[in-house]
């Protein structure tokens, strides 16, 4: 007995002993408003242990004395108390002031306040709710200076992403993309945007210098998501349905088409009498009506001839068939998207997991788009004075579409613009109309030469069995690794170490059908690709920060770097195939070509940082970096770049006091950027073209001659900004000026015949950005339960030639001339002057010289060939800019963001084409309504600027002219999205933290004077001449659920 009372004794004596080393913690936690967050999560650092706190913010829980409390909850910022005191009031700030007050720069980050150079951040929060597929949708009207336009609305195809205008004339103007610090060598739409917690645009020399040669076209900083606090399991599913953002074109009915190809019959017979009497009638009206039905050759009527004399269908006549070319090739979307993602920490280890599968058919019958994607990342402390990290993505997308682009007769786009509805898409019986079957029962496909007629428009072809019958597929692995080791050497001295791999696999595989279209004269013809990237960056950076006292701090960076790039390419194609369904290149029995080639670039790196403060109200940063690359020759392979910048917190000075002004930074920088993305590897090297082959003798020519003196492109770069935050920041935003000068830009300098090449690539060319950069915050209202914030950007870019070689011009590509003293993105056209009353002839402007080739006025021409090109504005938007709105009242949220671009011009090539002269090579092809008005007689004019329709020699109605060059001014609503989260009070029994459903629409509107023209469909030149599959709208219904 006494044995038992001495063992309950020192059970109580040690139960004792360990509640006196523990105690309990009561508390609350709000926002900055004072307002409850209800089930924020309170744990003790570095325990296993955690609690939430009630609906109204109140918690307790029991922790060791002298720990650390660390509280958090979704949209806030994590906050640790040491040895927290009970009761404990707890204020959280949300995520989305503090983030801003980071800037993700090269190789770190900076205190916002002090960062000296010119950066828009677009935090997750901007685009956590728009289920966006790639990157790339997500710049679009977020930043200002970045203009991202997509051509195409092909699911998984690349925007052309431009940051203040663009900065070489042969090289490349991408951005470099740095992703969790590392070059990115990937394809930015292999990115899951859910993974991302934020992207920093940077865009002076302050902040890009550092990367040197690779910066002179800013740098996109993506940062992706960390884990933190207890474990937190994200997933979400979304459902969705697309279709054209702009109507396609209108197009002329089927009796239309007839009754206007009669009138181009009748002006032509007006013309050339000689056409009546072989036609054996007695008008120019009678021959137009006896031609055209066999000039279509497609008679969908009952009768010989559909048009009588008056030039209309002929009344009781009735259509056989009549074809929608858009229903059959284009279907409405079904766009499907699963994400899930697992993530948490402790103040050891933090990791984050995610997965995503998205499946985008794209609007093209056959098209699709499949991405898998996965994401770990992990980051630990391995001891007191080391931490390391790993983050690795791997990425695989499946993709196939039609021909797209150009005038093939495969590409479905350019098949819908130009088959009428008179051309059935299957054998019809023409005496009654139905469709002819196969043996099976089955349809048969029209392909234009069937024995019964012959299609004018395409004969042989169908784009309908070219969907159907070709096969494409085109299949991208991507991976990547980033791993790092961060060492704490000495009281503020740290040494990081990372090495990056990148790897990305290409396969294309094509095959056009034995029987119509581009594989039917050689029995089939199958074309393989396979190409294979790959890069390595190896960095290693020392960084010492210390305060020297209380008014001085100094941050120095010193590092170097070493980049590998190697790239292999092989493809083959072979034709007449046994077996239509086996493409593979072993069945084919005419090899046709076989072609290789691989490429590799080599670049190392040193640099350095020196950031300085004092005062914690001024702050300079010098930087420089030398680079060698192997693209140059050894004489010139180094480029030296630098940069200095200098900020100063005017409302930190002792003189300044204000109760509406909370923030004013005024900033200036100045540096040097490189560019050495040049579109050779070789550009510096004499080279020889081989397959110049005789018979049996190889042979070849010289491609390019030396020039051992070839160097960077160099961008100078002078902004001058003013950052500002009114009533405590409640009101934020900066202005930014900048000057930016590319020199020494690789151009081609003209040889004299004797050299044998037309032309030596050298450092000749001289290219200005400069302009206007405006942001705008606020927080409208911030009051317990309702919330509304305001985002909104502006930019305006003068881009101007300033040296050329020779001080010539310089023929560009399509619709422009280089010119100095004019835009790169400038029209050189001929003028159009609109018809002539008298004979309805189109007509142009030409300028009248005199005997010493002087200009001395105008004139006007009924030739085409003689009228002078002028420039006529620039495809570049005058000014460009986004709004967006976000607005949350309790548990009901609403965001939408809007993109506006005033000015800039656009060539509709696609309209053009649809206001042909109506025969000739353009029998039975579609014609815009607008063709109604051309020209008829003196007397009934049309609108005077469609001409009358005929077709002769120097006619040329449709030729590229002002005519079709519009206004391209636009605004279109890129994101809607309209949520509802189920109150917690529901769902918190079943220990979940959030659930959401929402709608969410993709430009679901656009303001355009245009019709059928996408504004964005151009591109950056701002010319419709692609056929590309349209930008399209989609609106998506998805659930979220957090655990």
């Amino acid at each position: 007995m006494r044995k038992v009372v001495l063992l309950l004794t020192m059970l109580m004596g040690f139960s004792f002993l360990a509640f006196s080393q523990t105690r309990v913690i009561t508390g609350t936690v709000t926002d900055e408003s004072g307002k409850a967050i209800p089930f924020a999560t309170i744990a003790e650092k570095g325990a296993a242990h955690a609690v939430a706190a009630n609906e109204a913010g109140v918690f307790s829980i029991q922790i060791k004395n002298g720990a650390t409390l660390s509280v958090s909850a979704t949209g806030f910022v994590s906050q640790e108390v040491p040895s927290p005191g009970s009761p404990l009031a707890v204020v959280l700030k949300t995520a989305s002031q503090t983030i801003e007050e980071v800037v993700v720069t090269a190789y770190g980050a900076t205190k916002r306040k002090a960062f000296t150079g010119t950066a828009s951040v677009i935090n997750s929060d901007k685009f956590k709710d728009m289920q966006v597929s790639s990157l790339t949708n997500v710049l679009q009207g977020q930043a200002s200076g970045v203009l991202a336009v997509s051509g195409s609305g092909q699911p998984g195809e690349n925007a052309t992403i431009r940051i203040r205008g663009i900065g070489s004339l042969s090289a490349s103007s991408d951005p470099l993309i740095l992703l969790d610090g590392a070059p990115y060598a990937g394809n930015i739409n292999s990115i899951n945007p859910n993974d991302i917690e934020s992207i920093t645009v940077l865009k002076d020399a302050s902040s890009t210098a550092l990367y040197g040669s690779r910066a002179a076209n800013g740098i996109l900083q993506i940062t992706t998501k960390q884990g933190n606090g207890p474990t937190k399991i994200d997933a979400s599913f979304l459902y969705g349905f697309s279709s054209r953002a702009v109507p396609d074109y209108k197009y002329l009915s089927t009796g239309q088409i007839y009754e206007t190809t009669w009138l181009a019959l009748k002006n032509e017979a007006d013309l050339n009498p000689t056409l009546i009497t072989q036609a054996g009638v007695t008008s120019a009206a009678a021959y137009a009506s006896k031609t055209v039905a066999g000039l279509i050759a497609y008679n969908p009527y009952r009768m010989a001839q559909p048009v009588g004399l008056d030039g209309k269908i002929v009344p009781g006549a009735s259509l056989l068939w009549n074809e929608d070319w858009s229903k059959q090739l284009l279907r409405v979307g079904h766009r499907k998207q699963a994400d899930l993602s697992i993530s948490g920490g402790t103040d050891k280890t933090k990791y984050f997991i995610s997965g995503q599968y998205l499946d985008d058919p794209g609007l093209v019958v056959s098209s699709f788009f499949k991405r898998y994607s996965t994401r770990i990342k992990v980051d630990t402390k391995i001891s007191s004075w080391l931490k390391a990290g790993l983050n690795t993505n791997v990425s695989y997308s499946n993709q196939s579409y039609p021909a797209q682009g150009g005038s093939a007769y495969s590409n479905s786009i350019q098949w819908i613009r130009s088959a009428s509805s008179i051309f059935p898409a299957y054998l019809v019986d023409t005496a009654t109309g139905s469709y002819i079957l196969d043996a099976k029962g089955n349809k048969i496909l029209d392909y234009g030469n069937n024995g019964q007629q012959t299609r004018p428009y395409g004969a042989g072809s169908n784009a309908l069995g070219a969907v159907t019958l070709n096969q494409t597929s085109y299949d991208r692995f991507i991976t990547s690794l980033n791993g790092y080791a961060e060492a704490h050497l000495l009281p503020g001295l740290d040494f990081r170490t990372q090495y990056v791999i990148d790897y990305y696999l290409y396969s294309a595989n094509q095959y056009y059908n034995p029987f119509l279209g581009d594989g039917a004269a050689y029995k089939g013809r199958s074309y393989k690709e396979r190409d294979v990237t790959s890069s390595q960056t190896f960095t290693n950076t020392l960084t010492y920060d210390k305060s020297l006292d209380k008014a001085n701090h100094i941050n120095v960076v010193l590092g170097m770097e070493a980049y590998r790039w190697n790239n292999g390419n092989v493809a083959a194609e072979n034709r007449g195939f046994t077996f239509p369904d086996v493409t593979e290149l072993d069945y084919g029995s005419n090899p046709i070509t076989a072609s290789s080639w691989s490429y590799n670039n080599r670049m190392v790196s040193y640099f350095g940082r020196l950031n300085y403060d004092v005062f914690d109200r001024y702050h300079l940063s010098l930087s420089a970096r030398t680079d060698a690359s192997t693209r140059f020759a050894d004489s010139v392979r180094w480029g030296k770049f630098y940069s200095a910048g200098f900020a100063w917190n005017i409302n930190r000075e002792s003189f300044f006091h204000s109760d509406v002004v909370s923030d004013l930074k005024l900033r200036v920088s100045y540096g040097t950027t490189g560019n050495s993305a040049t579109s050779s590897f070789f550009p510096y090297l004499g080279l020889y073209d081989a397959g110049w082959n005789i018979a049996d003798f190889s042979g070849s020519v010289i491609s390019s001659v030396t020039n051992g003196l070839l160097s960077w492109e160099k961008q100078k770069t002078l902004d001058l900004g003013l950052d500002f935050g009114f009533w405590n920041n409640r009101i934020t935003g900066s202005f930014t000026y900048f000057d930016r000068v590319s020199d020494g830009l690789l151009f081609a300098k003209p040889l004299p015949p004797s050299s044998g090449v037309s032309s030596v690539t050298s450092n000749i060319a001289k290219v200005s950005n400069k302009g206007y950069e405006v942001d705008f915050n606020t927080r409208n209202i911030s009051n317990g339960d309702f919330l509304w914030t305001t985002s909104l950007n502006f930019t305006t870019i003068k881009n101007k030639v300033l040296e050329l070689p020779n001080h010539k011009d310089v023929a560009g590509s399509g619709l422009s001339m280089l010119s100095e003293g004019k835009s790169v993105y400038n029209y050189y056209i001929r003028e159009y002057a609109g018809v002539d009353m008298a004979d309805g002839r189109p007509m142009w402007y030409k300028d009248v010289l005199d005997g010493d080739g002087k200009v001395t006025g105008k004139d006007i021409t009924k030739t085409y060939s003689e009228a002078t090109r002028y420039f006529k504005g620039s495809s570049l938007p005058a000014w460009s800019g986004g709004i967006s709105n976000y607005v949350r009242y309790k548990d009901i949220d609403l965001s939408f963001l809007i993109s506006v671009s005033h000015g800039g011009k656009v060539y509709d090539y696609n309209y053009a084409a649809l206001m042909h002269g109506g025969i000739g090579t353009s029998v039975g092809q579609n014609w815009s309504p607008d063709i109604l008005n051309s020209w008829k007689s003196p007397s009934d004019p049309g609108d005077g600027i469609t001409p009358k329709l005929m077709q002769t020699t120097d006619y040329q109605p449709t030729s590229v002219s002002t005519r079709f060059l519009y206004d391209g001014s636009f605004a279109r609503v890129r994101n809607v999205t309209m949520g509802y989260n189920i109150p917690k009070k529901i769902i918190e029994r079943y220990k979940i933290n959030r659930v959401r459903f929402y709608v969410d629409m993709q430009n679901p509107l656009t303001f355009f004077g245009r019709k059928g023209f996408d504004p964005e469909e151009g591109g950056l030149n701002g010319a419709s001449a692609n056929n590309n599959s349209a930008v399209y709208k989609s609106i998506s219904f998805g659930v979220n659920v957090n655990l």
